[in-house]
């Protein structure tokens, strides 16, 4: 609460902030009639311009209020501009219509007036999100574990994106619940898996929704949140450092302002030049053409939060022999699945410096771990792939080709599941490795699911040095504890007991499919990767919602959701006597 002139003022402030949510509620209504109708009503001009009028009007009310004015102005600035602009849009909406139709000739102008509607309405959105991530901080005090929060987001994203696919708009023909939810928990947990054709069955409209729900869900809505609430009020709490503490994976809390902004301007900034050279390799060029502009910001996004939608009907089997569009997508797939904290690293590092100034900026070890397990994983997998498919489904490209699709093949199963040639066609050795490379996945604190990287570089390090008698676990000259070793152990056999449990429950709903494409499908799930042998859009509802679960799991993390069903244990204050036990 601000600091006001009287405190009898604070029955008005109430009211404001009553009125504000009203507003909210209403713009959100007209813009899902706006969006389902494409065409604007009569009465449309009306109810925008008395939302527009309570919006700009409380917040010029608040500065009246308020102890210190000029402070809050300042304070304040962006979302008193913003009810500016909708003051300036209610009392002089014909001018401006009007101004847009002498700039824009070209465009009807039916799309004129709902453009203007939804601008006017996204204004009033804005203001509030800004005054919800002013005071989310709220959320910080509030006892609640971290990975609820972060389980609760992602539950909360699917079903918004849920009522938004099932709106009149977003689809062809329409959409069925389950379908809508399966959808849009796939896009929010950056899987991939579809029921339906996203090129046939959603509209623009709905393509949009798509790929905000894939932007939000790449980074977290807690990430977004967080950014936002900083960059409006200046700063972070304690348990907001926390919170992003453990969705980063990092323990300086110090840095983790710095990640944040690090991980929002790398998130954007790559996703554009990803977004430039996938509409120049399909062979776009000037004047900029819309729909090709679309098709590569849309890959380019789902590239790097590794969700691996297509809006192409077969994935990307169109562009197999684009290899430029293709190598795109694979360093899209890669960046965003090392995770923000060794990119951050890597961003950090200065050749050029003295040697005393580069060893400060040495690269951490896990970040060395990832990079060795990421190469060794690519390289492994393309040279194992092409072994086993180079008289299969790679025996129709050349030889260079051959090794390139294999590449590709390696690189799509790390949590991003485009596929650029048939996956039901390979053979089930094939498909066993791509199995290990989902359930393995990305690494730790990136956009990508599996149970990481890094978690299975420690624990083949610890049974290497365990087996050979080495009490402890070096590496890089440094000592891994036992606590993360131990840590890692856990989190590979309790993933991989949950992925052969969901597996046999899928087996058990669809008894009539083969166990191998069932498995697929459930590792494609957990890792969060949307590779499919093709049985997806024939499971039955309660299969689905199966399959919805097991993404959320893997797109949270398995201990991250066990430890959310087991309560925490208070640490005993004393220790037994150790008694050895013989291991064989």
């Amino acid at each position: 609460m601000e600091s006001l002139r009287s405190k009898a003022f604070h029955w008005v402030w109430r009211m404001l902030d009553g009125i504000l949510f009203l507003s909210g509620i209403g713009a959100g209504g007209l813009l899902v009639v706006e969006l389902s109708f494409h065409e604007p009503q009569p009465w449309l001009h009306t109810a925008t311009t008395v939302i527009l009028l309570l919006f700009a009007g409380q917040e010029i009310a608040r500065v009246a209020l308020v102890l210190s004015p000029w402070q809050y102005v300042r304070c304040h600035g962006f979302e008193l501009g913003l009810a500016l602009l909708a003051g300036c849009g209610a009392l002089f909406q014909s001018f401006i219509q009007h101004g847009l139709h002498l700039a824009l000739p070209w465009l009807a102008v039916e799309w004129i007036v709902l453009g203007y509607l939804i601008v006017t309405q996204s204004l009033v959105l804005g203001g509030l999100l800004i005054r919800a991530v002013q005071y989310h901080a709220m959320i910080g005090r509030v006892e609640v574990h971290p990975g609820l929060l972060l389980l609760g987001s992602f539950f909360l994203l699917s079903l918004l994106g849920t009522g938004l696919l099932l709106l009149p708009g977003a689809t062809v023909k329409g959409i069925t619940l389950v379908d809508a939810f399966f959808t849009a928990t796939s896009a929010v947990c950056v899987t991939g898996l579809t029921v339906v054709d996203p090129a046939k069955t959603f509209t623009f409209q709905g393509q949009l929704v798509l790929l905000g729900l894939i932007q939000l869900g790449g980074l977290g809505l807690m990430t977004f949140m967080s950014f936002f609430g900083m960059l409006f009020t200046g700063g972070l709490g304690v348990r907001e450092r926390l919170m992003l503490g453990e969705i980063f994976a990092v323990e300086n809390l110090a840095g983790v302002r710095r990640l944040l902004v690090q991980v929002v301007g790398l998130t954007l900034g790559v996703e554009f030049l990803g977004a430039c050279l996938l509409y120049w390799s399909d062979g776009g060029g000037f004047p900029l053409e819309p729909q090709r502009a679309f098709y590569a910001l849309f890959h380019a996004v789902s590239a790097f939060c590794n969700a691996g939608f297509s809006l192409y009907s077969d994935n990307l089997v169109t562009q197999q022999h684009n290899a430029p569009y293709l190598s795109a997508i694979m360093l899209l797939i890669i960046i965003g699945g090392l995770g923000f904290p060794v990119l951050s690293a890597l961003l950090g590092m200065r050749p050029w410096r003295r040697p005393t100034e580069r060893l400060q900026r040495r690269l951490p070890v896990a970040a060395r771990l990832i990079l060795i397990a990421t190469g060794i994983l690519l390289v492994g997998g393309t040279a194992l792939l092409w072994v086993l498919e180079r008289r299969g489904v790679l025996g129709q490209f050349p030889l260079w080709e051959q090794w390139f699709q294999a590449l590709f093949l390696a690189v799509v199963p790390r949590t991003a599941g485009f596929n650029s040639v048939s996956v039901a066609e390979l053979s089930e050795p094939s498909a066993l490795v791509i199995v290990a490379l989902m359930w393995i996945g990305a690494s730790p604190a990136s956009t990508g699911g599996g149970v990481k990287t890094l978690t299975v570089a420690v624990t083949l390090l610890g049974v290497v040095q365990l087996i050979s008698g080495r009490g402890r676990v070096d590496v890089f000259h440094r000592e891994i504890p036992p606590e993360s070793v131990f840590k890692a152990f856990v989190a590979v056999v309790v993933s991989a007991a949950f992925l052969l449990g969901a597996a046999f429950v899928l087996q058990l709903l669809e008894f009539h499919q083969r166990w191998l494409d069932v498995l697929f499908e459930t590792a494609s799930a957990l890792g969060t990767v949307g590779l499919s042998r093709g049985i997806t859009p024939e499971l039955s509802t309660a299969s689905k919602l199966l399959l919805c679960g097991v993404m959320m799991v893997g797109r949270v993390g398995v201990l991250t959701v066990l430890s959310l069903l087991l309560p925490a244990q208070p640490a005993p204050r004393f220790r037994y006597p150790q008694e050895q036990i013989v291991i064989t």
